[in-house]
């Protein structure tokens, strides 16, 4: 299983990406985007828009919502 969870800090957004298979190991990586184009990128490329892609199109809005608001 794949989840996101989605932060704020003052100036950028913070999304940790957690997977968690029932058996293996589990991992996590924490990505900090600091401005809309790069996490656009991200976004084109995560792999997890293939296997959810409703969640994906969620954290592209959240993540343009974040930027639109403190641009």
């Amino acid at each position: 299983m794949t989840a996101f969870a989605v932060s704020e800090m003052a100036t950028a957004l913070v999304i940790e990406k957690r997977h968690c298979p029932q058996d293996g190991p589990r991992t996590s990586h924490v990505m900090l985007f600091e401005n809309a184009a790069v996490f656009d990128r991200w976004c084109d490329i995560e792999p997890s828009r293939f296997e959810d892609p409703l969640l994906c199109d969620q954290l592209r809005r959240k993540g343009h919502e974040f930027f639109a608001a403190h641009g």
